[in-house]
């Protein structure tokens, strides 16, 4: 728990002020706000409606790219297995090139077992590939690293 208290001071404290203190467009808050909805969803298929036919990325705890057939199986099991109690994304950059977006991003969410109680919270940073296609965001890939996996 000290480490990941640790990890966000110094995310908190360490980020250049011009990334804390950065200004959204009225575009990319609402990409933003898709992604937070993606992050938030409650069931598998709200989650896989975020995910392009085409996605391919590196999970925060995947040792080998995955595609969205893998994301299905590995996140159908997470709904079973646990509930979000805890979620907050802090966006540090949203780039949006036409119909493709890059959004980079910390994560810090906390998991509570179904079956134990028991309480677990993650501490990530994030890159997304966002697709828009016929007025509508996917992601076509991502890479995520656990910088905390609330062990310790």
């Amino acid at each position: 728990m000290r480490r990941m208290l640790a990890v966000i001071f110094a995310w908190v404290f360490l980020f250049p002020l011009t990334v804390q203190g950065q200004d959204w467009t009225a575009e990319q808050r609402e990409l933003w706000d898709w992604e937070v909805a993606c992050w938030d969803a409650k069931d598998i298929d709200s989650n896989m409606a975020c995910f392009h036919e085409d996605f391919v990325g590196w999970g925060a705890d995947s040792h080998v790219p995955t595609n969205r057939a893998d994301r299905r199986i590995t996140h159908a099991r997470g709904f079973e297995t646990s509930d979000q109690v805890y979620l907050f994304l802090k966006p540090l950059a949203i780039k949006i090139h036409g119909n493709t977006a890059v959004l980079i991003y910390m994560a810090t969410y906390t998991q509570r077992d179904k079956v134990t109680g028991e309480e677990t919270t993650y501490v990530e940073q994030w890159t997304d590939v966002a697709l828009r296609e016929n007025g509508r965001w996917a992601w076509i890939a991502d890479h995520g690293t656990v910088l905390d996996d609330g062990e310790g």
